[in-house]
């Protein structure tokens, strides 16, 4: 077990930073105009979602693997949930250390796409850039839904901001969902980096609670008797666990479970406890599955 979470979640860290680093350069190469560079600290801040995804990966895999070779099962989960924890640690430090590395910005040569009279679209909203694609502030033709035609010769907001040309699409129709997945996982990823920012006791509250729900949903969904089907179910599982864990952290619903508690716990450690308790519900579901199990072999 130890030997298959460890290589298990390297392998799949890196890949998905590189994966990220990936999409990172051609959502940058889309933009309108291309920047000159990019800061490590940014990069590091745009790659953070591969850490939940890494774990989310890691732990549903590990838990089918301990199920296919039947290793004792408290003892996998022990083992799985302090690995996890040890592998977050671990990797938010090393993004905490190249946030603050002192580095020259990541050169970028690519030329802005495109040329003038290009169209360029957001939601309902159509614009025709009359300059450059490279000039920032160039000259634009907007259109809105069932308005007039908008001449911007310089193009700033009320606020005197400039406002930014939508990226080229040449994406996929996939590209929403995909987007949706990396959003979901980079707002987890943004609750562990605060939590580690926070202190070490409520990082490691947060890691620990988060790692034993996922491992006893893990564990929930190797029931089956078909390892594949349990994966995909696992999956499943997981991608309601992600949404459940972005729901939970909204600033609304942190306020309100706060309000709820009436304050007697810090605000830090209300989404640890909801996950400490539903990770025991299903512990001990697991435990009277087992029994009813034996009773049945036995019977």
């Amino acid at each position: 077990m130890l030997a298959f979470f460890s290589l298990f979640f390297i392998v799949t860290f890196i890949l998905s930073v590189g994966i990220g680093f990936l999409l990172l350069w051609i959502e940058t190469v889309r933009s309108v105009p291309v920047p000159a560079g990019m800061r490590l600290d940014e990069i590091v801040s745009m790659i953070g979602w591969t850490l939940p995804w890494t774990l989310y990966l890691t732990i549903i895999f590990s838990m089918n693997y301990a199920w296919r070779v039947k290793s004792q099962v408290m003892v996998s989960c022990f083992f799985v949930v302090m690995l996890s924890v040890v592998f977050t640690f671990g990797v938010s430090k090393g993004f905490e250390n190249a946030r603050l590395m002192a580095s020259p910005p990541l050169l970028i040569h690519e030329k802005t796409l495109g040329r003038k009279g290009m169209i360029l679209h957001r939601a309902d909203t159509s614009m025709v850039l009359l300059d450059s694609p490279s000039l920032e502030t160039g000259s634009r033709v907007v259109s809105l839904p069932k308005k007039p035609l908008i001449y911007q010769n310089l193009p700033l907001a009320a606020d005197g901001e400039l406002i930014k040309a939508p990226p080229v699409p040449f994406m996929t129709r996939f590209d929403g969902i995909i987007n949706d997945v990396i959003i979901d996982f980079s707002i987890s990823a943004k609750t562990i980096r605060q939590r580690y920012d926070s202190g070490l006791i409520p990082f490691f509250t947060l890691g620990i609670a988060l790692a034993l729900f996922l491992t006893a949903t893990g564990l929930i969904s190797q029931i089956g008797q078909w390892p594949l089907a349990n994966v995909f179910l696992g999956l499943l599982l997981f991608r309601g666990i992600l949404a459940f864990d972005v729901f939970l952290n909204m600033k609304e619903i942190q306020e309100y479970l706060n309000d709820f508690f009436l304050g007697a716990l810090p605000i830090e450690y209300i989404s640890p406890l909801i996950y400490s308790c539903a990770a025991f519900l299903l512990f001990f579901y697991m435990l009277l599955f087992s029994i009813a199990q034996e009773r049945k072999n036995n019977g």
